[in-house]
């Protein structure tokens, strides 16, 4: 099977090459063709067993609402997820000198760029789960 993929992702980005989208060794080029061969076999795996492509597409129409709302929902608990671990990464500076001060060498404790990095982070991360 990742002979199959591997051969589907050769032929999309060859196949994207004339129409000058991609060069066709970046990796914007092996990803699109990698998503391309991914559908390409789920929709073959769909007509193989008899399935309408045409009916799939109003079955996805139909539930679009409760779809977006899934996929809104998974990307808020996914920033959240975010949030904490910039929280975290921000904390750590004081984390490292309270609690493991004598076992962590002065060197290897988290600084100033450590909490800078995780407030941005936390930052970015916040308006992805409480925004609109």
């Amino acid at each position: 099977m990742g002979g199959l993929f591997s051969f589907l992702r050769r032929v999309l980005v060859t196949a994207m090459t004339p129409f000058e989208r991609f060069r066709p060794q970046s990796a914007l080029a092996q990803v699109v063709g990698g998503l391309g061969a991914v559908f390409f076999v789920i929709g073959l795996v769909l007509v193989v067993f008899g399935v309408d492509l045409d009916s799939v597409d109003l079955w996805i129409e139909r539930h679009g609402g409760l779809l977006d709302a899934v996929g809104s929902a998974v990307f808020r608990v996914f920033c959240f997820g975010v949030l904490l671990i910039g929280l975290l990464l921000a904390a750590m500076p004081v984390l490292h000198r309270t609690i493991d001060r004598k076992s962590t060498p002065p060197a290897e404790r988290a600084g100033v760029g450590s909490v800078i990095g995780g407030l941005l982070l936390a930052y970015f991360a916040w308006f992805g789960a409480f925004g609109d």
